[in-house]
C-alpha cells in the first residue's frame, strides 16, 4: 500500500486515506548506475578530511594541480596537472583532500613574492642582498593536489613550474604539469639560464654551460613530490633568476639563474601525476588555486513508484486524459522551479492518465513533484498545478508515494430560448385586387368576377 497526499486544486487534504483505485505498486529494484552526488574542495591552506556516506562503494575523483606563479614583468607560470579517476571505497572510509596553492609571482607587489605555493611548490629565484629579495624575482612553483587514505595518495594531480625572470624575454615561461610534466622555458644560448626538467624526466634541475665567474646559480632538484628551488641571480639585481619546479607526484627541477650579470633566467618544471591505471590526465588544465570534486557512487540503487492520481473534484471518479510532468528537486530551493538559470531536474517524458486515472513512475530515492500540463477534456487546471513534494525513501520506497489531484468539471452553457419560426412551405396570401364598377351597354351595372372580386 503506497503513503499517498491529497491535493485539492493544490490544497492539502488531511486524513485522506488510501484508495483502492491505485494499481499495485512495483516492488522497490536496484540498478547499476545512480544519481550522483558531488562535494568539491578548494584551496584552504591545510588538508580537509571527508568521510565516506553511508551506501557509497564508489568515488570518482576530478583533481586539479595548481599552477606556477609568474615571473616579475610578465613572464608566465606553467598550469597545474588535471587527473579524473575512479576507484573503490567503503562507507565510513575517511578520504584527505589536500589541495595545492597556485606559486606565488615575483612581482613587487605580492608580500610573498617568488614562494612556492602549498603543497610542495618550490622557491623561486631571486636576487638577494642582506637576507632580503631585492632585484627581480621569479615565480614559485605550484603545489600539487592530492586524494588518498591518511598519508597514501591515490590522485595526484602535479603543480606548474614557476616563471623565469628578465628585464628582456617572456618567453621563459615555467613547464605545465602533466602525468609526466613538461620542461620550464628558457632562451638559446650559454649566457641564458637553463629550465628545470619536469617530474616525469626524475626532476633536476637546471644546470648552466659553464661560464666565467660569477655564474648564476643552478637551480635545485625536487626532492620527491616537492619542487626544486629556482636559482638565485649574483652580484647583479638585474640578473635573471631561475623559477620554482612544481610539485608532483614527482616535483619539477628548478629553473637556473643567468649565468651572467642581466640576462634570463629559466622557468622551473611542471610537476608529473598519478592515479590509477584508469585515470585520465590532462597536461596544463589549470589557472591559479587547485580544485578537487568528489563524485559518490551508491553501492546499491533503490528505487521506488512515484504516483499520481487524477479525480472529478465532486464525485471523485478517476479522469482520464491529464497530461503530468515530473520532476526531481535538485537544485535544494524549497518548491519547483521549471525555468531559470538552476531548475529542477524533469524525469522522463510528460505521462497522460489512463481510464484508471493514474501516472506513476519508477524512480530512485528522492524528493519529486508532480506539475499537471493539461487537464482532461471538459476541465479546468487547477490554479496551482504543482502536486508535492512527493518524498520516496529507502524505508517507503517498497510501497511507493502518491498524491491526488482533483480537477474541477467546467461550467454547463446555457442554451438559447426557442423561437416559432412560419413553415417555409407555406405560401403568403396574395392581395385580391380593387373591384370596378362595370356597366351594360343600357347603363346597368353588373356584378364582376374579376380577380375573384364580386362587386
Amino acid at each position: 500500500m503506497r503513503r499517498y497526499l491529497s491535493f485539492a486544486s493544490a490544497v492539502l487534504v488531511a486524513g485522506l486515506s488510501t484508495s483502492a483505485a491505485f494499481p499495485a505498486a512495483a516492488p522497490a529494484s536496484t540498478a547499476p548506475a545512480a544519481r550522483q552526488a558531488s562535494q568539491t574542495f578548494t584551496f584552504t591552506g591545510a588538508p580537509q578530511q571527508v568521510t565516506v556516506p553511508d551506501n557509497v562503494c564508489t568515488v570518482t575523483v576530478d583533481a586539479f594541480g595548481a599552477a606556477g606563479g609568474d615571473g616579475q614583468y610578465g613572464v608566465a607560470g606553467g598550469r597545474g596537472a588535471e587527473v579524473s579517476a575512479t576507484f573503490g571505497v567503503t562507507p565510513g572510509e575517511v578520504l584527505t583532500v589536500n589541495v595545492g596553492g597556485a606559486g606565488h609571482s615575483g612581482d613587487d607587489s605580492d608580500p610573498a613574492r617568488a614562494q612556492g605555493g602549498y603543497n610542495g611548490g618550490g622557491r623561486g629565484g631571486a636576487y638577494i642582498a642582506n637576507g632580503q629579495i631585492s632585484g627581480i624575482a621569479a615565480g614559485g612553483g605550484g603545489g600539487r593536489t592530492t586524494v588518498g587514505t591518511g598519508t597514501t595518495p591515490l590522485v595526484v594531480a602535479g603543480g606548474g613550474g614557476g616563471g623565469g625572470a628578465s628585464f628582456f624575454a617572456t618567453a621563459i615561461g615555467g613547464g605545465n604539469a602533466g602525468q609526466a610534466g613538461e620542461p620550464g622555458q628558457g632562451l638559446p644560448g650559454d649566457d641564458e639560464g637553463r629550465p628545470g626538467r619536469p617530474g616525469g624526466e626524475g626532476g633536476q634541475g637546471g644546470v648552466n654551460a659553464p661560464h666565467t665567474a660569477p655564474n648564476g646559480e643552478n637551480g635545485s632538484p625536487a626532492v620527491g613530490p616537492v619542487g626544486g628551488a629556482g636559482g638565485n641571480s649574483i652580484l647583479d639585481p638585474h640578473g635573471g633568476a631561475g623559477g620554482g619546479g612544481g610539485a608532483g607526484a614527482t616535483g619539477g627541477g628548478g629553473g637556473a639563474a643567468s649565468p651572467t650579470a642581466s640576462n634570463s633566467g629559466a622557468g622551473g618544471g611542471g610537476g608529473s601525476s598519478s592515479g590509477p591505471a584508469s585515470a585520465v590526465f590532462t597536461t596544463g588544465a589549470r589557472q591559479g588555486n587547485g580544485e578537487a570534486t568528489l563524485t559518490w557512487m551508491p553501492c546499491v540503487v533503490v528505487t521506488g513508484d512515484v504516483t499520481v492520481l487524477k479525480r472529478d473534484a465532486h464525485t471523485r471518479a478517476p479522469l482520464a486524459g491529464a497530461t503530468f510532468q515530473l520532476w526531481e528537486e535538485t537544485n535544494d530551493i524549497p518548491g519547483l522551479q521549471t525555468t531559470g538559470t538552476n531548475p529542477d531536474t524533469a524525469i522522463g517524458e510528460p505521462c497522460v492518465t489512463g481510464t484508471d486515472g493514474t501516472c506513476t513512475r519508477n524512480v530512485p530515492v528522492g524528493t519529486y513533484y508532480w506539475e499537471e500540463t493539461r487537464a482532461p477534456a471538459g476541465y479546468l487546471l487547477p490554479d496551482d498545478r504543482v502536486f508535492g513534494p512527493l518524498v520516496l525513501t529507502a524505508a517507503n520506497a517498497a510501497t511507493g508515494v502518491g498524491v491526488t489531484a482533483d480537477d474541477t468539471a467546467k461550467p454547463t452553457e446555457p442554451k438559447p430560448p426557442c423561437h416559432d419560426h412560419p413553415d417555409d412551405t407555406t405560401k403568403p396570401t396574395e392581395p385580391k385586387p380593387p373591384c370596378h364598377d362595370h356597366r351594360d351597354d343600357h347603363g346597368t351595372p353588373e356584378p364582376s368576377t374579376h380577380g375573384g372580386c364580386n362587386c
